[in-house]
């Protein structure tokens, strides 16, 4: 993986979006952290895009604390 910043063309050609504002809702949308730079505009590397934070939040995720013990009731 690479912690190489991504270009504004890059997070665009990723997004699909040009205005920085639908840029940062679909990254947020997608679980991709991300910094604003001064003019607002997203700024994140390619280690995040690839590891988005959602998808280690739910490898960390314990389903069987998601249930109440009805054994110990």
């Amino acid at each position: 993986m690479s912690d190489d910043v991504l270009s504004d063309a890059a997070i665009q050609k990723l997004t699909g979006y040009k205005q920085p504002k639908k840029q940062r809702e679909w990254l947020s949308r997608a679980g991709i952290w991300f910094g604003e730079d001064r003019n607002g505009r997203p700024r994140t590397t390619w280690d995040h895009v690839n590891n988005p934070i959602s998808l280690r939040l739910a490898a960390q995720r314990r389903p069987e604390l998601d249930t109440p013990n009805f054994d110990a009731m």
